[in-house]
């Protein structure tokens, strides 16, 4: 769904798409484009542009190509109106672009479990953040199994000592 309201707070219009919608972005042709999964419940990166009267200008369900994303982070266009997407496989970061004109442009993962944000350079570049949620699980499991062993071997030699 996307609504769109007066800076007096009333309804000007909403307009319902299959699409999950997460995140909104406004370019700067004044048009918005909303990012969400392919629909509720599901994953996966769809996005929908509309007009400024919320008839849909082009809509891509397949944004991600095979990555199938989830935990949608941020979202922002750049000065073309090209939209990216911070977001994760749940096992790495990701950064997906779509093409001002509705099609792929990419998407990259990047050892972590999810991306929590990104900014432009200067260059056009993209820099992007993110956690490395998966890591740190596995470390705490290898760590707990240590403090285990560890434990057990004391307990051992007390046995051994008694």
């Amino acid at each position: 769904m996307i609504k769109k309201i007066n800076p007096s707070g009333t309804e000007i219009w909403v307009r319902y798409f299959t699409l999950a919608a997460q995140r909104i972005e406004v370019g700067n042709d004044n048009l918005p484009v909303a990012v969400g999964y392919v629909n509720q419940g599901g994953f996966g990166t769809a996005a929908v542009k509309v007009d400024a009267n919320g008839n849909q200008v082009w809509l891509n369900t397949d944004a991600d190509g095979a990555y199938n994303l989830l935990l949608h982070a941020q979202l922002k266009m750049d000065p073309q109106n090209n939209i990216y997407l911070a977001a994760g496989t749940m096992t790495e970061m990701a950064i997906c672009k779509v093409n001002s004109n509705s099609t792929s442009g990419w998407t990259l993962t990047m050892p972590g479990s999810y991306a929590n944000g990104f900014d432009f350079g200067t260059e056009n570049s993209v820099y992007v953040v993110g956690g490395n949620t998966a890591k740190i699980i596995r470390e705490y499991h290898l760590c707990h199994v240590r403090f285990r062993k560890v434990l057990a071997q004391v307990k051992l030699q007390r046995l051994v000592q008694s």
